[in-house]
């Protein structure tokens, strides 16, 4: 094992092959957020193209910020979607997500949604990624 600029690489054989192993080199793609009601989201993405992952990807991380409180909130999921509950009425979220491998890979640029008032439409700033 070998570790630089602290993103650990690795290489083995197995029957004649060589694996290399390391973390993700850029984050998933695709991001798509759509709140469930006016508490919740549900967040959808794809894998790093394959070139870019590194190895098995082993499940995401999604970082939701309260930017008003600058609260932390963070998943993991070893699918390419989650649905998170308990979120604030007209609160803005700030969201990004990283596939991890070996270790965890870059995340997304932050994009940020203000929830909605029950019954009403939310606001979105920023593009999918």
């Amino acid at each position: 094992m070998v570790r630089t600029e602290e993103k650990i690489i690795g290489t083995f054989s197995y029957d004649r092959y060589i694996f290399h192993i390391a973390v993700p080199s850029t984050p998933p793609e695709g991001i798509i957020v759509q709140p469930a009601n006016s508490s919740s989201l549900v967040l959808a993405w794809t894998a790093p193209i394959a070139e870019n992952q590194n190895g098995y990807i082993r499940e995401y991380q999604v970082r939701l910020v309260e930017i008003d409180t600058g609260v932390l909130l963070t998943y993991s999921t070893t699918e390419e979607g989650i649905h998170i509950p308990n979120l604030h009425p007209f609160y803005r979220y700030s969201y990004s997500i990283a596939a991890v491998t070996i270790g965890l890979g870059p995340f997304s640029e932050a994009a940020i949604i203000q929830m909605p008032e029950a019954g009403k439409s939310c606001n979105i700033q920023g593009d999918t990624v």
